[in-house]
């Protein structure tokens, strides 16, 4: 499997005609500053905050609750930080069907390196405590698949201090599927959260790849194969992208590099870009038909 970035012109739309502030954050007991997106279970919204939790607590950010119904918010759990407890979340969570949460922490854990964790009705689990070496810093959204399997990256730390790509199985075993760095053209610093599809992780690095600017990449679960799907040039084609990819189920993925987007030279403010995963061989016609396929989609 490996994935054809495709671009095509898109014209800019207005503003939205309709924006409401729901919630504005303190900072105190309710948490401050939330960087990952919130997941939507039965009308509520829960998400993270990186700092926040009070005079009580460490400060170092909660798991919310927000019901939109009444317009109330509160501290679903409050972390404690190291070493007993995650710290500093910055991405968003997925959500099981039986109403657990599952994210991840950049610092805290037992080994101070970050932590994968686990919310159940309101009480916090640590499932894993990263090491360093088998990776460090996690800061993109879990994926899981339908057996409950969950698939990250970290952005720091493996085996060439450069990130990895891991999966953590329901059992609560972990596995190194690829340490980023080992070599010049492979990408580095994953940030962005993951998909999982068919037994391939899928994501973005920030930095790396044949002309530094970042790559997007599969991960083969069973094989831990890491293949770079497209190197970000810079300028029109774009550069670092931080956000990671979404799907539309059809083997369509849409993400954003955050710099780049000027064809005249000048640095740009960034581009979205569409990826079509499709079946490939993996010969090297395979990845030229990628290099061939960049253009832009909508320049920032």
């Amino acid at each position: 499997m490996v994935g054809v970035v495709t671009f095509t012109a898109a014209a800019a739309t207005a503003d939205a005609q309709v924006f409401k502030t729901l919630y504005a954050f303190t900072g105190g007991v309710d948490g401050g500053a939330p960087w990952g997106s919130p997941t939507l279970y039965r009308g509520s919204l829960y998400g993270t905050t990186y700092n926040g939790g009070g005079p009580s607590s460490a400060n170092v950010g909660i798991v919310y609750q927000y019901n939109p119904a009444n317009g109330s918010e509160s501290a679903y759990y409050t972390f404690l930080g190291q070493p007993n407890d995650g710290a500093y979340p910055m991405a968003g969570m997925v959500a099981d069907r039986f109403g657990d949460f599952f994210g991840t922490t950049t610092q805290g854990g037992f080994n101070l390196r970050g932590a994968i964790y686990q919310i159940s009705a309101g009480s916090e689990f640590l499932l894993y405590s990263f090491r360093g070496t088998d990776g460090e810093d996690p800061e993109g959204s879990l994926a899981m698949d339908g057996s409950g399997n969950l698939y990250g990256t970290t952005t720091r730390g493996g085996l060439y201090g450069s990130g990895t790509v891991f999966t953590l199985t329901v059992a609560g075993k972990y596995i190194l599927l690829h340490s980023f760095g080992n070599s010049r053209s492979d990408g580095v610093a994953p940030a962005g959260n993951v998909l999982f599809s068919k037994g391939v992780v899928y994501g973005t690095t920030t930095q790396g790849g044949e002309h530094g600017w970042g790559t997007v990449f599969s991960v083969d679960v069973h094989t831990k194969i890491e293949t770079v799907l497209y190197n970000f040039r810079g300028r029109a084609n774009g550069g670092t992208p931080t956000g990671g990819l979404v799907s539309d189920g059809q083997d369509n993925v849409y993400g954003t590099a955050s710099v780049g987007g000027s064809a005249n030279g000048t640095a740009g403010n960034g581009v979205i870009f569409e990826a079509t995963l499709v079946q490939d061989s993996g010969s090297a016609e395979g990845a030229l038909l990628i290099s061939k396929h960049i253009a832009a989609l909508l320049h920032c």
